[in-house]
């Protein structure tokens, strides 16, 4: 085998395991788009999640206001259910 052969030999193999690599870390560690979070959940390190919209279906995250606004209803009619009782 001569030294070209050897060569062009050597360059693929160099670009099959270069090829291969990218191919491998885009399935096992995908670069993150910020659509999705993995099946290992997301780990905020003690950071805040903020500017999170109303939710509008049953599957989207809750903001602060939503949620203290549903737990203040939530009491309010309790507290008129009990008053109701108390009679």
């Amino acid at each position: 085998m001569d030294s070209t052969t050897t060569i062009w030999i050597v360059t693929i193999l160099v670009f099959l395991v270069v090829a291969l690599g990218l191919a491998l870390s885009a399935v096992i560690d995908p670069i993150p788009d910020g659509k999705n979070i993995s099946a290992n959940g997301l780990n905020m390190n003690d950071n805040l999640i903020i500017n999170v919209g109303t939710a509008q279906s049953d599957g989207d995250a809750a903001n602060k206001l939503y949620v203290d606004t549903a737990v203040a209803a939530l009491r309010q009619r309790l507290e008129e259910i009990e008053a109701r009782y108390d009679q």
